[in-house]
């Protein structure tokens, strides 16, 4: 399986720092963004990723790309398990401390996330084609990052 490349959208205004920069007035602007990514990578295998506040490794917002790894996949089922056949968010040993729901078809990803609380100090992963093909789920999980295990990353 070949990797999506390149793996990263990286946002071009300078105000666009990170995850605590997106607000009910901006939310579109990093909808487009999540929406770039997903044209890069949106099959079933991808995962669109953006790390919280102190896990990043650059100062501008960024999203990367990525097909899950062997974790990813398996996370992806467990979720899968949970929301497939549910309504809401859902907890329950998802990484830290991660919430998950089911939207339908392609969705606006940072508003469909806004819905869960908070997400100044959050990471959103976004799972295309999800139970069966039916949906996308959103998992925001807060003060830690996901991306390295549950993707694969790229060599440099």
């Amino acid at each position: 399986m070949g990797r999506p490349s390149p793996y990263m959208v990286v946002a071009g205004r300078s105000d666009a720092v990170g995850m605590e920069s997106i607000n009910g007035g901006n939310v579109g602007y990093y909808n487009s963004l999540m929406d770039a990514a997903w044209s890069h990578c949106g099959s079933s295998s991808c995962v669109i990723i953006t790390n919280p506040k102190g896990f990043r490794t650059q100062s501008r917002f960024h999203i990367h790309y990525r097909h899950q790894s062997g974790y990813g996949k398996s996370l992806k089922s467990k979720m899968e398990a949970k929301v497939c056949h549910a309504q809401g968010w859902h907890h329950g040993d998802f990484p830290c401390g991660g919430q998950a729901k089911l939207f339908s078809g392609h969705v606006g990803a940072m508003s469909a996330a806004m819905g869960s609380g908070g997400i100044g100090s959050a990471g959103v992963s976004v799972w295309p084609q999800a139970c069966g093909g039916h949906g996308t789920i959103i998992l925001v999980t807060y003060h830690c990052s996901i991306e390295h295990s549950i993707a694969i990353v790229p060599a440099h």
